[in-house]
């Protein structure tokens, strides 16, 4: 090759030469110029269904980085979900990615995307591709092709009749220890009190709250109407809602008193439980001692009754004296 060039002649030679200056002086103002500014927007995917998100990227080549915008005018069918990432990915390349989904079927176009701040432009627009909705069920008017319901197979091989008889003996059970104990009255139990000794624990008990004052007078009235009524259920078959503490009480279709000797207990307390009357440590002790003395003088009077020789027996009715 250097043989071949030195066989050239001169005038050829220095005409080549020349030619080659020109083509370099020629082309090193176009290798200094700026780069010219474009923009490239793709979607991953295009295609996506109701709901699904899908990702809108923007890359741009410039010789700065520009300004990427952080809210989309989307069309309504069309939502933004999160702010755009941008990173540079070349030299003088840039790109923002911007997670999107739609909630309407069809083909929805997507605004440009408009950047800022790019050099040599006051703004460079970047259209997108459109974006195809599908719906998630699949296309027809004729009915699905579902299944019918059916349970796991551990679930249909579970032996359930067992299980059920099982379920049925212990709720019958249950069902028999209730009503054995419901039919059982508190003092046939062979660990139950007395009728007498437990109402006189009662007033022990009753006693002590007046006197230390933690109980109000309309409470120890009603405390009182519940010890009789829990003696004279246990004596003399008492109705339960029948009134102890009483003007009149109303039994057997008739009207009369309530038992003899507590007639002064009753005109103090009803004052006290219904009408708002304050009463003092003092009443309450006095009546509580009167339901007491009333209790031994009835208990006496029921054990002298019970005695094979005890005389004439006493009157069963509910309004006689104890």
């Amino acid at each position: 090759m250097r043989r071949r060039v030195l066989g050239v002649p001169p005038l050829c030679a220095a005409a080549i030469a020349l030619a080659g200056m020109s083509l370099v002086a020629t082309t090193a103002p176009l290798g200094a110029q700026a780069v010219r500014p474009r923009g490239v927007a793709v979607l991953t995917p295009d295609t996506i269904r109701v709901g699904e998100p899908f990702g809108l990227g923007v890359s741009v080549r410039a010789d700065t980085a520009p300004q990427f915008p952080a809210i989309l005018a989307l069309p309504e069918p069309i939502e933004q979900l999160s702010s755009p990432e941008v990173a540079r990915i070349g030299a003088g390349q840039w790109r923002a990615i911007y997670r999107l989904t739609g909630w309407q079927v069809g083909t929805h176009d997507l605004p440009a995307v408009v950047l800022r701040g790019v050099p040599g432009a006051d703004s460079l627009p970047v259209r997108p591709p459109p974006v195809t909705v599908v719906a998630t069920l699949p296309a027809g008017d004729g009915p699905l092709g579902l299944r019918p319901p059916r349970m796991p197979d551990w679930v249909r091989g579970f032996p359930w009749w067992w299980l059920l008889a099982a379920l049925v003996a212990a709720a019958l059970a249950e069902g028999v220890r209730r009503w054995l104990a419901a039919r059982r009255r508190p003092d046939e139990r062979e660990d139950a009190p007395s009728p007498v000794d437990e109402a006189r624990d009662a007033l022990a008990a009753l006693k002590a709250r007046a006197l230390a004052g933690d109980l109000g007078a309309a409470a120890c009235y009603d405390a009182l109407e519940r010890v009789l009524r829990r003696y004279l259920g246990r004596t003399r078959d008492w109705p339960d809602g029948m009134p102890v503490l009483a003007d009149r009480v109303v039994g057997e279709g008739e009207a009369g008193p309530g038992p003899p000797g507590l007639e002064p207990v009753a005109e103090r307390s009803l004052p006290v439980r219904f009408g708002g009357l304050a009463a003092g440590a003092g009443r309450l002790l006095e009546d509580i001692a009167v339901v007491s003395a009333w209790l031994d003088e009835a208990e006496t009077q029921r054990a002298a009754a019970d005695e094979p020789d005890g005389g004439e027996e006493a009157p069963a009715d509910r309004g006689g004296a104890p």
